[in-house]
């Protein structure tokens, strides 16, 4: 089973740009089971680095570093229905690994 974690930027004009990435669920955790590990890690259960998680960063080209922030935002998950997406996934297991050592405090 794969999941997409969907997340987003929002900048200081309350713009917002979003991405997705994709994770292979070897151990078949529930939605709500991973949402709520994920929260768990982030900053007020939304705000992470994705730089440093391995994410792409979700920057508007005209970033102000005097208005503008480095946090993104977490979504939502789904279940990943499109099987097109590789085989050679990350574990969302070892991706909240990454979160919880990365975690922005």
């Amino acid at each position: 089973m794969k999941v997409r974690f969907l997340y987003m930027y929002r900048d200081a004009g309350n713009f917002k740009n979003f991405g997705e990435a994709y994770f292979e669920n070897p151990h078949g955790f529930s939605l709500e089971n991973l949402t709520e590990k994920i929260k768990s890690n982030l900053l007020e259960d939304l705000f992470f680095d994705a730089f440093a998680v391995g994410l792409p960063e979700l920057f508007f080209e005209d970033y102000d570093d005097e208005l503008d922030h480095d946090w993104h935002e977490f979504d939502r998950l789904e279940h990943l229905v499109d099987n097109n997406i590789g085989d050679d996934l990350q574990s969302i297991s070892d991706f909240i690994e990454q979160l919880e050592a990365k975690r922005l405090t």
